[in-house]
């Protein structure tokens, strides 16, 4: 089997959280929290502010261990972060001392990869975003909107199977915002069978995106489905399909009947 390849047993969730809950002492996040990610989905967590999205991020990447309850990948108990599972966050995590393909390559150099192999795939992903011709610049001299798509890009060429993105565009403009949403949509797009205009759908890998945001528009556009959190301790509310015509990444989709009844719907729930 290949480093991050399908389990044969295809009826396993790729990411599985069962009766998950995480205390702080006395002070209570989560409670019983059950829920099942399928291979390639994009799902999209909500909640109001303090619901333990972050928590429940953390102990799907590996950081942090739940007090009860369990969190699987592929069917194994998560014990510790892995490769598999990276996280992007608000505040982008890159090393200013690097220039940019340095920082999209650190994951797989790390690793002990020849340095043609990760540098042609760094090039070919800044090449996906929008960046090919930033590979010489530090990330320092990049707005806050190219530092995150340099976040995005050295996730996915650390070949991450699972996407966790923690408010990745909390702190952007509604421009910049806006811009990324559909660049994201193009990535995952692109590695689940509806490949961007420039890819080699040949060569990208399949990925799962678990995704958590404060805006219910941001939540629709992006999701096939929207987890929607409790005040703490948090559990699940509701978990809503979302049916948009397709593709979204156009845009136009914010403009039909489908989406602003979604965004009440949702809006209702949380409020």
């Amino acid at each position: 089997m290949g480093e991050w390849e399908v389990p044969k047993d295809v009826n396993v969730p790729i990411i599985q959280i069962k009766d998950v809950a995480k205390s702080y002492g006395d002070f209570e996040v989560i409670r019983n929290i059950s829920l099942d990610v399928g291979d390639g989905d994009f799902v999209v967590f909500m909640g109001p502010t303090g619901c333990g999205r972050t928590v429940l991020f953390r102990l799907i990447a590996g950081f942090e261990q739940p007090t009860g309850g369990t969190i699987s990948y592929e069917g194994a108990a998560v014990t510790s972060p892995g490769p598999e599972r990276g996280m992007i966050y608000q505040d982008v995590l890159l090393f200013p001392w690097m220039k940019v393909l340095e920082n999209v390559v650190y994951g797989l150099k790390t690793r002990g990869f020849p340095k043609e192999e990760y540098e042609r795939e760094g090039r070919e992903w800044l090449k996906r975003i929008g960046l090919g011709k930033f590979e010489n610049n530090y990330v320092y001299e990049l707005s806050g909107g190219m530092q995150q798509r340099v976040g995005i890009a050295r996730i996915m060429v650390n070949r991450s199977k699972v996407i966790l993105c923690d408010e990745p565009f909390g702190s952007l403009d509604w421009i910049a915002r806006e811009v990324l949403q559909t660049e994201l949509l193009k990535i995952w797009g692109g590695t689940n069978g509806s490949a961007p205009e420039e890819s080699d759908q040949d060569s990208v890998q399949k990925r799962t995106i678990l995704h958590t945001t404060h805006s219910i528009e941001e939540a629709v556009f992006l999701g096939q489905k929207v987890v929607i959190l409790s005040g703490r301790p948090s559990e699940v509310v509701e978990v809503v399909d979302i049916e948009l015509p397709e593709p979204r990444r156009d845009g136009k989709v914010r403009f039909t009947k489908e989406y602003a009844e979604l965004v009440e719907y949702i809006s209702a729930k949380i409020l």
